[in-house]
């Protein structure tokens, strides 16, 4: 599954169970994610994730620098740095 949270509200702004975990599919799905809401808003919001495979892939770091301007990653081993979505 695949979830996007709004960290100050704790709002669940988007979820999606996926097949798989792959970094094409999560950048295809992302992609769509930032289609669906940079219409409304201003300024697309700093992206936090784990060090997963499919977060550090070529293909979802490219649509991360097209639409992003900050994305940051938690130190390995601590969950609790992503304590909301875990």
């Amino acid at each position: 599954m695949l979830s996007f949270i709004d960290v100050y509200s704790r709002f669940v702004v988007f979820t999606k169970l996926l097949m798989n975990m792959e970094s094409g599919t999560v950048s295809r799905v992302f992609q769509q994610f930032i289609e669906g809401v940079k219409e409304r808003l201003y300024q697309i919001p700093r992206l936090q994730t784990d060090n997963a495979s499919y977060f550090k892939g070529s293909e979802f770091r490219s649509v991360v620098q097209r639409h992003m301007k900050d994305h940051t990653t938690i130190h390995p081993s601590t969950p609790t740095e992503n304590v909301i979505i875990e």
